[in-house]
């Protein structure tokens, strides 16, 4: 009997940075659904033979907000079989994780991150419906890399969680991370920053499928002081909350 996942990512990552001056310009690059070979090396990432993800950037004010262009918010599709036999590997030979990975970069006018206490503020909010087998949300991630006009690295940071089991139902969460750069960085110009899931599927027959949502709430990068950034979080650290029905 087939059984279906349903993963809808109803996330709300909102990506705030403090800054002393100057404005943002946020860009997206390019959203890609990838499966490593552990085989092939620690950096043995591959891209799955299928459409690549539907993901897109809409401009807010100082900001970018990333969504699902398919319907409902879509960004990818998968079924039992592509994930156990990806790029046509022998059944049993991909044992490892899977990863959504987001990317772009974001430029800017002005000196800023003069101040060890700016930061950036990143909030999640997203939801997992499963109907059959098990989704590992092993580790979501965001990176943020500074560099100057030459395109020098100047410093690189980040935060990451995970360890999330998504069973049969539907399950929501939420958590939150603050980012600091930490010094005077006044020769900084852009920076490129991600966004990844990392996560397996076990369980899962090869007619079972798994579909990706990041619906219109989405993933929110924006620019904002550094009070709005702490009243946007609502929190200190990282704070994870979870909620089943």
């Amino acid at each position: 009997m087939s059984h279906a996942v349903r993963l809808a990512v109803l996330a709300g990552a909102t990506l705030a940075a403090a800054a002393n001056a100057g404005s943002f310009d946020w860009s997206f690059g390019e959203a890609r659904l990838q499966y490593q070979v552990p085989a092939r090396g620690p950096d043995g990432w591959f891209d799955y033979d299928l459409a690549p993800p539907q993901v897109d950037g809409l401009y807010i004010p100082n900001g970018i907000k990333l969504i699902g262009t398919g319907d409902q918010g879509h960004a990818f599709g998968l079924n039992g079989q592509q994930y156990h036999n990806p790029g046509g590997l022998p059944k049993g030979a991909f044992t490892s994780t899977s990863r959504l990975i987001i990317s772009g970069t974001a430029t800017f006018d002005g000196s800023i991150w003069q101040h060890p206490t700016d930061y950036i503020s990143t909030v999640f909010k997203y939801g997992l419906t499963v109907t059959g087998g098990t989704v590992h949300m092993n580790a979501i991630e965001t990176g943020f890399t500074l560099l100057d006009a030459d395109n020098n690295f100047l410093i690189g940071v980040g935060s990451g969680t995970g360890g999330f089991d998504y069973t049969v139902g539907h399950t929501d969460t939420m958590f939150g991370f603050q980012d600091r750069f930490g010094s005077n960085y006044a020769a900084a110009t852009h920076l490129e920053w991600t966004v990844a899931f990392y996560f397996d599927w076990s369980g899962a027959d090869d007619n079972d499928t798994m579909e990706f949502f990041i619906p219109n709430n989405s993933i929110d990068i924006a620019v904002v002081p550094a009070p709005g950034a702490a009243a946007l979080l609502g929190l200190s650290g990282l704070v994870a909350a979870r909620r089943r029905r």
